[in-house]
């Protein structure tokens, strides 16, 4: 029961931790290309790069990628925990893929949900 919970608990914090790199290169990106007049060297710039950097070695540490020393190699099952998130992440870019070749108005549909219409 132990050794399951930890493999989740792995896996959720390498999943978090990828999202939360993700969400610094999305305020990156978006400063740049959208709101370009608002853009601040720091606040848009510094600040997320810093967050990336030292969430890097979280996830090597998470997903058991001994990139520095005081990284260790996870121990089985933890070990599983990388190409379970690595799986589920190629899966997922697949169905993307799938869907912007076959169906580009689902992805249209989704990102509508979460973007507040103008009420008249």
């Amino acid at each position: 029961m132990l050794p399951a919970f930890v493999l989740i608990a792995t896996i959720l914090t390498a999943v978090i931790v990828l999202i939360y790199i993700a969400v610094n290169v999305s305020c990156i990106a978006f400063y740049l290309r959208e709101r370009r007049e608002e853009f601040s060297a720091f606040k848009h710039l510094i600040v997320p790069l810093v967050g990336i950097c030292m969430f890097i070695p979280a996830w090597l540490t998470a997903v058991g990628i001994p990139a520095f020393k005081f990284i260790a190699k996870l121990e089985y099952p933890l070990s599983l925990a990388g190409p379970v998130v690595a799986g589920w992440y190629l899966i997922g870019l697949v169905y993307m893929f799938y869907l912007m070749s076959r169906a580009p108005d689902r992805i249209l549909d989704t990102g509508r949900i979460f973007v507040e219409e103008a009420v008249g």
